[in-house]
């Protein structure tokens, strides 16, 4: 092999151990037992600035008042899996502004948009 040129392996490895550390550098911090996302390591989700913590909140909020806390049921009211939503409320997962905006939306139809929070 001539100088520039890897193996085909070294190249495999390297890349490898790059999507190892960005998956070491992605994970969320632990906050009394649970991974959250920080808020100022993302943008906010809609033009309202809401963060990723603003946005759980409202999830749980309409899980818990619309749907008596069950996953299963706010998730095929969101059109997601329930393993998505459940990853959403550990903070392993990052809420999108797709689900933010159902979420609201859901609110709406159900007449429950007081029961978000105040949006100044």
């Amino acid at each position: 092999m001539t100088d520039g040129q890897q193996s085909t392996k070294t190249a495999r490895t390297e890349r490898d151990e790059e999507m190892v550390s960005d998956n070491r550098s992605s994970m969320s911090p632990i906050e009394n037992g649970t991974a959250r996302v920080l808020r100022e390591e993302t943008e906010p989700l809609d033009d309202l600035g809401t963060s990723q913590e603003e946005a759980a909140e409202i999830l749980q909020i309409l899980r818990d008042e619309l749907f008596d806390g069950s996953v299963e049921a706010f998730a095929l009211a969101l059109g997601r899996t329930s393993q998505e939503v459940k990853a959403w409320f550990s903070g392993k997962k990052p809420l999108d502004a797709d689900v933010l905006l159902k979420a609201r939306g859901i609110a709406m139809e159900r007449g429950a948009e007081s029961l978000l929070p105040d949006r100044q």
